[in-house]
């Protein structure tokens, strides 16, 4: 029995250790309202945008292009949602998530493109890149 946990206990250690992800964010922010942080690791990519409340119907036309018309709106919120990503859109923050495993590449690629549109439209020169971290050998 004591070799059963042993056992046990090196593989789930073993597992765990390769199936780490590298998880880096950044922030960014200016002497206007804006803070931009990024976060992407081998399972998700979450950007999210605090700003000035009068820059919010700019952002909702950048999504808007990019993901059509919002599922759920009022005065105050937006909201859009497909298989594995949604971004919210509230007075001065906009919020994106998505999960890499269940979206396409070329769609992760239009994701991370429209997060440096709002970026760009909030007056950032980019969206912040997260630091490289080093690859395991």
């Amino acid at each position: 029995m004591k070799k059963l946990v042993i056992v046990f206990l090196f593989l789930v250690s073993f597992v765990n250790l390769w199936s780490q992800s590298t998880s880096v964010s950044t922030s960014v922010s200016n002497n206007s309202y804006l803070s931009i942080s990024v976060s992407d690791t081998d399972f998700e990519y979450n950007y999210t945008a605090s700003f000035d409340k009068e820059n919010t119907e700019s952002v909702k036309e950048v999504i808007e292009e990019v993901l059509g018309g919002a599922l759920d709106k009022n005065t105050r919120t937006a909201y859009w949602e497909g298989t594995g990503y949604s971004v919210q859109l509230r007075q001065g923050r906009v919020k994106i998530e998505m999960e890499k495993e269940a979206t396409t590449k070329s769609f992760q690629l239009k994701i991370e493109d429209l997060a440096d549109q709002i970026s760009e439209t909030l007056g950032s020169e980019d969206t912040p890149e997260p630091p490289k971290t080093p690859q395991r050998s």
